[in-house]
């Protein structure tokens, strides 16, 4: 028994010490130093391909000679601006710029506040409250602009009474009061009782103006399409108020339109002054629907270019108050 329990008792230190094989230690010491090696250098594995897939170097990393520097990182980010700027310039080389930029602006109003025909009657309020009524839909700077907006605006036929589609070049307000309209006027065209006609007319004149094949001088300013209970009409606004200039520009319409005398039957066109108190149209080209033998006869008059009808009597312009 007390053998026993001299064996059961634990091992002095120095008996311990003595009972340790050196070698043996030193050995599971260098293979613990190679597992950590082997287990760091995964690490670093991981972490530099981790930098190489998303460009961005780790804060916490041991920087080496294999991780890329500041430097190279941020010129990596260059390349990637500068591919990205190719890309939106080869973008932009792929657009077909108009040689006009245009804004589409729309406005409607209850049939309870019809236009007024006179602006003196008018004041400040009124235009301000007119001018905050219109809403831009979109400006075009090139040809896929117009595409985008043209295919998702609806016809004129198929809009509200009241309403209005104002098509301008960019920079002029759909105002007289604009620079640009101030000192010049407008082809008025009506279209009585035919939507077909009215969108046929706005189509080709959209088209014609898009596509400067009717203003080469830059004489227009730009164009209204109205809905009306009496007529649609659809106006061409221009800067210029010079008669043979702008019989010339009603010549091209007419032709282009297609709103000559054999075909007027619900069509007429006269020009309008955007001035307060204008001078007579006499001398203006003006086409009238086609009247029955009963109805006032109108004559043409020698001066008149193309043979075109020209009341004798002084027109009175009509909703001058700027594009309704």
């Amino acid at each position: 028994m007390e053998k026993s329990k001299k064996l059961s008792r634990p091992p002095s230190l120095s008996e311990l010490v003595s009972r340790i094989d050196t070698d043996k230690i030193n050995q599971v010491k260098l293979q613990q130093q190679q597992r950590l090696s082997d287990e760091r250098r995964y690490a670093a594995r991981k972490i530099l391909t981790r930098q190489e897939n998303t460009g961005v170097a780790s804060a916490s990393s041991t920087p080496n000679k294999h991780s890329p520097s500041l430097a190279k990182i941020q010129s990596r980010f260059g390349v990637s601006e500068d591919i990205q700027d190719h890309k939106e310039k080869k973008d932009d080389v792929d657009l077909h710029p108009l040689q006009h930029c245009w804004t589409l602006f729309y406005d409607s109003k209850t049939s309870n506040t019809a236009p007024t025909n006179s602006p003196q009657q008018l004041g400040h309020t009124d235009k301000g409250t007119y001018e905050a009524g219109l809403n831009v839909i979109q400006d075009m700077k090139t040809v896929e602009d117009f595409c985008r907006v043209w295919n998702w605006c609806k016809p004129p036929s198929k809009l509200e009474r009241h309403s209005n589609y104002h098509l301008f070049k960019d920079g002029i307000k759909p105002l007289w009061e604009d620079p640009s309209n101030s000192n010049g006027g407008k082809w008025v065209i009506i279209v009585r009782n035919s939507h077909w006609l009215l969108d046929r007319c706005w189509t080709w004149l959209v088209m014609g103006l898009i596509g400067e094949e009717i203003d080469e001088d830059d004489d227009i300013t730009g164009a209204v399409v109205s809905t009306r209970p009496r007529g649609d009409r659809i106006q061409i606004w221009t800067r210029m108020t010079s008669v043979d200039k702008c019989n010339q520009l009603a010549e091209k319409l007419i032709k282009m339109l297609e709103i000559d005398q054999d075909n007027n039957k619900n069509i007429s066109l006269d020009f309008q002054f955007n001035q307060s108190n204008p001078p007579p149209t006499t001398e203006f080209i003006n086409i009238t629907p086609t009247q029955s033998s009963n109805s006032p006869s109108t004559t043409t008059t020698q001066n008149s270019p193309g043979g075109f009808k020209i009341p004798h009597t002084p027109h009175t312009p009509q909703d001058r108050w700027r594009s309704q």
